[in-house]
């Protein structure tokens, strides 16, 4: 039994695999002390660093390599700054391990120089060498100097890194992930934000080229002498070659700004031959996202339709009407929805470790779920709905229908008794708790036992009547566990009533967080309650007043739990039977060998 037992996974280990960075084995070679780990701390710290001087090199790099004749003074030294960073990083780009297609972290110092070799290295070593200083010779800049600065614009070569973060977008890319936690953005916002980044960066860049072309031989004949630009100041012309960029790139060209010589001809049939391309794209990737992003609205916009149809005919105040918007939109907005389009064609495991995880950060410190299987945490977790409710509010009174259990994932509630025309709190529960379970299964005809209310802004998680005596259905060990817990919880929750019933008579303050020693209760003030709370005087009321469906649980899994464990202990008999009727046949072949053995000996071999 107990071997059965240890084979149920316990969901937050199956999170751990799920979710952790590092969930290959390495393989069987021996990693060098000069090796980096890609799951190394100090790896995404530089990772941060390298992705704010990428975004540097994309918006400075190319303003200054445009308008800037000599590089001086602090941004010389920022230069050289960002040269030797570049350099650093690619020292470690030549030492840092990768995984492999089969998610095998590879530390083999060959392999890795041979992947970086056909990937970024030749790009990086550019970016990192200072070309400023290599080509500034006292200050004078001819046209040979000036075609030799070309190389500066390697560094911008750097940039295409942030390609790999638009191919691992999948896996989470670092750029977004950072906007994310800033913002809380959803994917379609991210898309949005990653399509408006790169059109920035590529419209500046085409910009800087176009000035940066002009004036690269030092020759009158380019459109910068054509349009009388020449006067203008670095920033004015900056915003005209952007005015020529966006209007080119758009495809519309009104022709004010035009190519004269030959390059310039070259770089704008390129432009438009990208411009094209990137135009029809971005209009079609748009239109995806925005249909995306309807439809995803559309359920909501069809609740809030019906909401104000059955407001307009039955005449539903404001206030009513703004609780239940909100409901609907608080649903929307925290309900995995998405999810459901690929749990469907998954397998009951893979579906369940999905929406364990999906999951976790809400219902991980629950005592619901403490120590449960992943089948068991799949199986609840996709069946239970958020809700919100203000601070103040009273979630159901005593006497009502219990229709579901809650999970509290935010805030707190308190439990409340009713004396003298107040309600007095005496009970409370905070977030990673749960209650209504023990209405479900003790109180008569289903009804609430107690009256509970918010004490500030809560969050939670809720399982319908229906899906929670279906669980117990099937799932026997949880239920008989299930139960046992909430009879103890009810028998503590009404000491605790009873407690405040005697502290109100006698006018002694009451404690929500824990429980007065048991006074003697008067025999009028337990009566009211004893016909319904299932608090038993002794031990002949306590049988008489059990609920029928908490003792058919509990002797149902009960009986199930002691006929698996019959069955177990049968298979071990038996196998041990097998055993033993094995070594019997075993016995009686080696004395029939030796039998043989000795008939051979004596026959063949009389002497020995």
């Amino acid at each position: 039994m107990q071997n059965f037992l240890a084979q149920q996974s316990v969901w937050k280990n199956d999170i751990l695999d799920c979710t952790k960075r590092e969930f290959i084995a390495i393989k069987d070679y021996k990693k060098p002390w000069y090796i980096i780990s890609p799951d190394n701390t100090y790896i995404e710290y530089w990772s941060k660093l390298m992705t704010i001087l990428l975004m540097y090199t994309a918006l400075v790099t190319p303003y200054r390599v445009a308008f800037v004749e000599v590089d001086s003074g602090p941004w010389l030294i920022a230069e050289y700054a960002i040269a030797a960073l570049f350099f650093m990083d690619f020292i470690v780009n030549c030492v840092l391990a990768f995984y492999d297609r089969e998610k095998v972290l590879i530390f083999e110092p060959k392999k890795i120089l041979i992947k970086y070799l056909f990937s970024w290295m030749i790009f990086d070593l550019f970016a990192c060498l200072p070309f400023t200083l290599i080509f500034n010779s006292n200050g004078q800049y001819n046209s040979i100097v000036r075609v030799a600065r070309l190389p500066r614009l390697y560094r911008l070569v750097k940039i295409t890194k942030l390609l790999r973060v638009v191919k691992a977008m999948k896996n989470g890319s670092k750029i977004l992930k950072h906007v994310n936690s800033l913002f809380k953005i959803s994917a379609s916002f991210e898309r949005i934000f990653w399509f408006i980044f790169t059109y920035i960066i590529l419209i500046h860049l085409v910009a800087c080229m176009w000035v940066f072309i002009a004036r690269i031989d030092n020759s009158d004949i380019n459109w910068i002498f054509f349009g009388n630009f020449q006067d203008y100041e670095s920033i004015d012309l900056y915003f005209a070659s952007l005015y020529w960029a966006v209007t080119t790139f758009a495809t519309v060209g009104y022709g004010d700004i035009v190519p004269i010589n030959l390059l310039e001809k070259i770089y704008v049939c390129i432009i438009m031959t990208i411009g094209i391309v990137f135009y029809s794209y971005s209009i079609s990737s748009l239109t995806n996202i925005l249909s995306n992003l309807d439809n995803r609205k559309s359920k909501l916009s069809h609740q809030y339709l019906i909401l104000d149809m059955i407001a307009n005919k039955f005449q539903i105040n404001a206030v009513f009407y703004q609780q239940i918007s909100q409901a609907l939109e608080y649903i929307y907005n925290n309900s995995p929805t998405d999810i459901n389009e690929i749990l469907n064609d998954l397998p009951s495991n893979l579906s369940n470790q999905v929406i364990a995880v999906v999951y976790e950060a809400k219902i991980k410190n629950n005592a619901f779920f403490d120590k449960r299987s992943t089948e068991f945490v799949g199986w609840v977790a996709s069946r239970l709905k958020s809700y919100k409710s203000p601070a103040r509010t009273v979630l159901y009174n005593e006497g009502e229908f219990a229709n579901q259990v809650y999970f509290i994932t935010k805030g707190s509630v308190e439990f409340t008794v009713s004396f003298n025309e107040n309600t007095i709190p005496y009970l409370e529960l905070n977030a990673d708790y749960y209650f209504g379970e023990t209405d479900l299964l003790f109180s008569e005809n289903k009804s609430r036992m107690n009256t509970v209310k918010t004490i500030g802004e809560s969050e939670f998680l809720t399982l319908s009547n229906d899906f929670f005596y279906e669980l117990l259905t099937n799932f026997d060990d949880e239920a008989i566990e299930i139960c046992s817990i909430a009879k103890e919880r009810l028998e503590r929750t009404n000491i605790k009533y009873l407690d405040a019933l005697y502290n109100l008579e006698h006018r002694i303050p009451i404690s929500k967080s824990k429980s007065f020693p048991r006074k003697v209760i008067d025999k009028e003030i337990l009566e009211p309650i004893s016909n319904f709370r299932g608090f038993p005087e002794n031990e002949e009321k306590s049988s008489r007043k059990t609920p029928n469906l908490f003792r058919e649980i509990l002797d149902s899994k009960l009986n199930i739990k002691h006929a698996r464990i019959k069955r177990i202990l049968q298979k071990i008999n038996d196998i041990e039977k097998q055993c033993e009727d094995v070594e019997q046949q075993t016995e009686k072949i080696k004395k029939q060998m030796n039998f043989k053995y000795q008939e051979f000996q004596n026959k063949y071999y009389p002497t020995f």
